[in-house]
C-alpha cells in the first residue's frame, strides 16, 4: 500500500489536574459522569497538596519530545481525562492521516485504544488509528527494571522482600476478559528472571467503586513480609512509567507510613520517566507498528 499522506504518533496518558479547582470535574469524568462525594474530593485535594502537584503531564511531554527526536515523526500528547484532550489533539487530522497510538501504560493498551476510538467517533473526517501491541515485555524496559531491582536489592538491609506493583482493577473487569492481570504476571516473571531476584505481586491504589478489586493490597503484602521475618520491603512499581499521585502519595506517603508502622524499612524504586530503557521500549513498539504500514518491496 502507498504510504499515507501524514503519519504521526499519539502518546496517550491517564490525565491529571493543573489546579485544585479541576478536581471535582476530573473525578466526575473518571467516574463516568457520577459526581464525586465531597469526602473523596477533599481526600484528593489533600493528596495533591501533599505532593505539591502531579508532574504527569510534564513527564509525558518529555517522553513525547524524545520519541519525536528519535523517530523523526510528530508526537502528539493527549490525556484521557484532562487537557490536552483527545478530541482537541486529534481535531486537525483527517482521513488521509494515520496516527499510531502508544498508551503511556504498557499494560492497558485496550483501555487506551477504546478511549481514542471513542474520541474519534465524533470526528467529522477521522484519521486512521493504529494501536501498538502491548509493550510491557519490551527487552529495554524489562532490563531497565531488572538492573534497578538488582542494585537496590543488593544494598538493602536484609532480609528484604521485593514487592512488584501495578494499579489495581475491579475483578469484574478481569472476569469480562481484560488481559491486564495476565500481562502483569508475565511482566513480573520477565523482570524477576532478568534481575535474578524473586518477589511477590501486590496491587495498589484501589479505587472507590464497589465490589472486589485485584489484590493483595500493599498493606497485605507488608503484613505478610513482617510475619515472614523480613526487615525491609523494596517496592518496584512496574505498572507505572511516570511519577504521579499514585506513586508520590500512594507509595511515598501512604505505603511508607504503613510499612514503617509495622517496623519495616521502606524502599521504593523510581518510575522510569524518561530513562533510556523506557524510551527505547516505547520506540521499539512504535517502530514495529510503523513497519506494518510500510509498502511491500516490489517483486524482483
Amino acid at each position: 500500500m502507498a504510504r499515507p499522506a501524514s503519519v504521526s504518533v499519539l502518546l496517550l496518558s491517564h490525565g491529571t489536574i493543573s489546579s485544585e479547582e479541576e478536581i471535582p470535574a476530573f473525578l466526575q469524568e473518571i467516574r463516568q459522569g457520577r459526581p464525586a462525594p465531597p469526602a473523596l474530593i477533599e481526600e484528593m485535594r489533600h493528596r495533591y497538596r501533599a505532593i505539591g502537584g502531579s508532574p504527569l503531564l510534564e513527564h509525558t511531554r518529555a517522553q513525547g519530545a524524545e520519541l519525536e527526536r528519535r523517530l523523526g515523526l510528530p508526537v502528539r500528547v493527549a490525556m484521557r481525562f484532562s487537557a490536552p484532550r483527545l478530541e482537541t489533539v486529534l481535531a486537525p487530522l483527517g482521513p488521509d492521516d494515520v496516527v499510531h497510538l502508544l498508551p503511556a501504560a504498557p499494560l492497558s493498551v485496550p483501555i487506551y485504544e477504546a478511549a481514542a476510538r471513542s474520541a474519534l467517533a465524533s470526528h467529522p473526517r477521522p484519521p486512521t488509528l493504529v494501536s501498538v501491541a502491548p509493550w510491557a515485555l519490551e527487552p529495554p524496559l524489562v532490563l531497565e527494571w531488572a538492573q534497578r531491582i538488582r542494585e537496590a536489592y543488593a544494598s538493602a538491609r536484609p532480609p528484604c522482600q521485593l514487592i512488584l506493583t501495578a494499579h489495581s482493577l475491579p475483578k469484574v473487569v478481569i472476569e469480562r476478559g481484560d488481559p491486564y492481570e495476565r500481562e502483569f504476571g508475565a511482566m513480573v516473571r520477565a523482570v524477576q528472571g532478568a534481575a535474578g531476584v524473586s518477589g511477590v505481586i501486590a496491587y495498589q491504589s484501589q479505587g472507590q467503586s464497589p465490589g472486589a478489586w485485584l489484590g493483595p493490597t500493599l498493606l497485605e503484602a507488608f503484613e505478610a513480609a513482617g510475619r515472614a521475618g523480613h526487615q525491609t520491603v523494596l517496592v518496584a512499581p512496574l505498572g507505572f512509567v511516570s511519577e504521579h499521585v499514585e506513586t508520590l502519595f500512594d507509595l511515598d506517603i501512604e505505603a511508607r507510613s504503613q510499612a514503617e508502622a509495622l517496623g519495616l524499612q521502606f524502599l521504593r524504586l523510581a518510575a522510569p520517566t524518561s530513562s533510556a530503557g523506557l524510551i527505547s521500549a516505547m520506540e521499539r513498539a512504535l517502530r514495529r507498528s510503523l513497519a506494518e504500514l510500510e509498502p511491500a518491496p516490489p517483486p524482483s
